[in-house]
């Protein structure tokens, strides 16, 4: 679908004052989730228009995104704690 790209392609789609720890496709490849501190954040990946971007959760720890579970995981002080998406 729209914008086409090509493999390579490269676009600055927002700049964080921080550094970005993980990113993480969505399922619909459509969407981003990018850690920064210990903030997670949801960007829509279509710069035509405004860009669409949300805080998704604040964590400690560690974070993981399951696309085939559409569930976020945070290992924090040995207690495993799970955000489902749907």
């Amino acid at each position: 679908y729209q914008p086409i790209r090509k493999r390579g392609d490269k676009k600055i789609l927002y700049r964080f004052p921080e550094k970005i720890q993980n990113i993480y496709w969505y399922k619909d490849s459509a969407h981003i989730i990018v850690s920064v501190g210990n903030i997670l954040y949801f960007i829509e990946i279509d710069e035509r228009g405004e860009l669409n971007i949300f805080d998704l959760v604040s964590f400690e720890g560690f974070i993981f995104y399951s696309p085939n579970q559409n569930t976020l995981y945070n290992l924090n002080n040995r207690k495993l704690s799970k955000l489902s998406l749907d």
